[in-house]
C-alpha cells in the first residue's frame, strides 16, 4: 500500500454518543490509458498522467484503490471522494474508477467538474439514482453530498439539503467546490497566482440565481449543519464560519494525502 500523509483531524459534536471516522479522498484524477476508450481518448489520458503524477509512482487508480483500501482497513464508517476523481469521463476511465469504488460499500462520490456527472448517466451506477444529492444516514449523524461541480445546484437538490440541516440530526456536507473564506482565498491565491480563482471557490459572485441564499444558509445561518468537506482547489486548509461550521478542503489523492476525521462529542 501507499505511504500515505494521513492528516487525522477531530471535530467535536455535543452530545453525541458514539465515535466516528470519515476517510475524506479528493482529486485523484484518474486517467487510466483504457483499450475501452478511443485512440484520441488514450492520448490524453496519457498526457494526463504526465500532469497528475503520483507521489510514488503508481498509477492513479492505484493510488485511489490503496486509499479506499485504507478506509477499509480503519474500519471507516464512510469513505468520502469529494470530486475530480477522474479526469476526464469516458468508458475505459469510468470501468476502472467503479473498480475502486466497487471495493467498498462506504464509498461515496461527489460529482467533481471533470466528471462532467450531470450529462452522464453512468454514474448513477456509483451515486444511485440521483447524481446530485446523495444522504447517507449514520446513527447520529447524516452525510449529505451535493454536486456543486458547476457552481450552482438543481433545484430539488438544494430543496432537498434545506430540509435536511433543518432537521435535528448533525450533518456533515459533502462537496466538490468550497465555499469562499478568506483565508482561503489567500491561500488559493498563493498556490494558482492572483487572479485565477474564478473557478475555485463557491461565493456569492457565481453565476446562479440562488448564491446567496445557498452561500448564507451553509455560512450564517445557524442549523444542524457542524462541517463541510471539499476539494478542487489542490491544496489542504480548514477554517470555521461566522455560524461555527468547520470546512475542511482536502488536498489531492495523487499527492498521497488522506484525512481522517474524527467525529464525536469529547
Amino acid at each position: 500500500m501507499a505511504d500515505f500523509n494521513i492528516d487525522k483531524v477531530k471535530i467535536r459534536i455535543e452530545g453525541l454518543k458514539k465515535r466516528y471516522t470519515l476517510v475524506h479522498i479528493s482529486d485523484c484524477h484518474i486517467s487510466t490509458d483504457s483499450p475501452l476508450d478511443t485512440d484520441e481518448q488514450r492520448e490524453t489520458a496519457r498526457k494526463s498522467q504526465k500532469v497528475w503524477k503520483t507521489f510514488n509512482g503508481d498509477t492513479l487508480d492505484g493510488v485511489m484503490a490503496d486509499a479506499v483500501q485504507y478506509g477499509i482497513d480503519i474500519n471507516a464508517d464512510a469513505i468520502c471522494c469529494t470530486g475530480d476523481i477522474v479526469d476526464q469521463f469516458t468508458k475505459g476511465i469510468f470501468a476502472d474508477a467503479k473498480k475502486v469504488f466497487d471495493m467498498s460499500d462506504k464509498c461515496i462520490y461527489v460529482m467533481g467538474n471533470h466528471e462532467g456527472g450531470r450529462w452522464h448517466e453512468e454514474y448513477k451506477q456509483i451515486t444511485g439514482d440521483d447524481t446530485q444529492i446523495q444522504v447517507r444516514e449514520l446513527d447520529e449523524i447524516v452525510i449529505v453530498s451535493v454536486d456543486n461541480s458547476a457552481h450552482e445546484l438543481m433545484p430539488h437538490a438544494f430543496e432537498k439539503l434545506k430540509c435536511i440541516i433543518a432537521g435535528e440530526k448533525p450533518v456533515i456536507l459533502l462537496q466538490h467546490v468550497p465555499l469562499h473564506q478568506p483565508s482561503l482565498f489567500e491561500k488559493g491565491e498563493d498556490f494558482w497566482g492572483k487572479g485565477n480563482l474564478t473557478y475555485f471557490i463557491f461565493d456569492e459572485a457565481c453565476k446562479w440565481d440562488k448564491k446567496r441564499e445557498y452561500y448564507e444558509l451553509l455560512t450564517k445561518e445557524k442549523t444542524s449543519l457542524k462541517a463541510i468537506l471539499a476539494g478542487h482547489m489542490h491544496l489542504t486548509h480548514a477554517d470555521t464560519f461566522e455560524n461555527g461550521v468547520v470546512q475542511m478542503v482536502a488536498a489531492p489523492c495523487f499527492t498521497g494525502y488522506i484525512r481522517a476525521v474524527e467525529i464525536s462529542g469529547e
